[in-house]
């Protein structure tokens, strides 16, 4: 195993706490490329290709006893009864023997860290590629298969495509990311698949319920203060349907975000939205022009969020006015300046799917 620069200068920044003594950290050319005393970063280090040779640990009497040495002690470093690096510790041998061992032990146990670290994230690159192939359409059904049974994944067991998008794609969820996705990782099968994909999570699950996919949504929304969109997959017989499955699922899931259903959604939960996705922009600017004419944005955002509200409570001020916090009155009021604006009326059937079609419109 090779150890990056990175990861030795984060086992030196672990380690020079532990004692009051200078920590150097050595690799197979010899070269010390981390150290509590950055001087000495980029060095040569003789005496450690006599550790490297001998796989045993060298006691320096003095400084330049060999060329770019100090005073001090130098140690084999193992992994799988391998040597990977060398750790040295200045000062003299009285004072850092009763240290060596302690530090020896604490850098192989950091190393092995690392490595099952990286064995997770090539694991997870390899997972991620072999969605993204799938997704896209871009390998045989049968190239597919071979890639997967390489990584030990059944994909006859996997059923259900499922993709979470989150409320936002603000900078101040980015930390969030991989947090939810562990979290989410965390409530899977060993069997099943999440990656992320263009900011948004594609899960491959077995034959699951939605009451499964609900508890790790609720899970989510309540641990990180954040909506989800989930669309879900109709069941999958075959790997060649992961492809159309991925297109209408994630149709759904964007339709669900545009229009703030932070809830799970299949493609037979839509009717108008799915129309609207395929007219034209041109059109769409049109109808827009003729039903909002020139309101202005923050205008149109303040209806916008009213009118999705009173659809979804079926037309109820009762219902509307508790969602949105106002008073029955407040809300009647503000009804009726969209007519007196617009010359439609929410509050007749007609009227309304006028609006709502152009609220569609407005939010795709």
């Amino acid at each position: 195993m090779k150890i990056s620069a990175k990861q030795a200068t984060a086992i030196i920044d672990s380690l020079k706490d532990v004692i009051e003594h200078d920590i150097n950290f050595i690799n197979l050319k010899s070269i010390i490329i981390a150290s509590s005393d950055k001087s000495r970063i980029g060095e040569f280090h003789e005496g450690s290709q006599k550790v490297i040779e001998s796989r045993e640990t060298m006691i320096i009497e003095s400084d330049d006893e060999y060329r770019g040495t100090k005073a001090g002690i130098n140690l084999p470093v193992l992994f799988d009864d391998d040597i990977v690096a060398v750790i040295g510790i200045t000062g003299k041998y009285q004072e850092v023997k009763k240290f060596s061992d302690v530090i020896r032990k604490l850098t192989e146990i950091l190393i092995k860290e690392f490595y099952y670290r990286d064995q997770i994230e090539i694991r997870r690159e390899n997972e991620r590629y072999l969605v993204e192939l799938m997704i896209n359409n871009l390998e045989s059904s049968e190239s597919i298969r071979n890639i997967a049974n390489s990584l030990d994944i059944t994909l006859e067991q996997l059923d259900r495509l499922v993709i979470i998008k989150l409320q936002e794609k603000e900078h101040k969820y980015e930390n969030m990311r991989n947090l939810i996705f562990n979290s989410i990782r965390k409530r899977l099968d060993k069997s099943e698949l999440i990656v992320n994909s263009h900011g948004d999570y594609v899960l491959l699950l077995g034959d699951t319920d939605v009451k499964k996919l609900n508890k790790i949504k609720e899970y989510i929304t309540s641990k990180y203060s954040i909506g989800l969109s989930v669309g879900m997959s109709e069941s999958m017989n075959d790997v060649s349907e992961i492809y159309y499955q991925y297109l209408n699922t994630n149709r759904i899931v964007q339709i669900a975000h545009k229009t703030e259903r932070f809830e799970i959604v299949k493609l037979g939960d839509f009717d108008l939205e799915l129309i609207l996705l395929n007219i034209d922009d041109s059109i769409k600017a049109t109808y827009l022009k003729k039903v909002f004419q020139d309101i202005d944005k923050d205008t149109l955002i303040r209806w916008t969020e009213m009118l999705m509200v009173f659809s979804r409570n079926n037309g109820s001020i009762n219902a509307t006015s508790e969602e949105l916090y106002v008073h029955k009155n407040t809300l009647q009021y503000r009804l009726k300046k969209v007519k007196e604006i617009t010359g439609y009326d929410p509050r007749k059937l007609r009227d309304f799917t006028i609006l709502y079609l152009a609220i569609l419109l407005y939010k795709q």
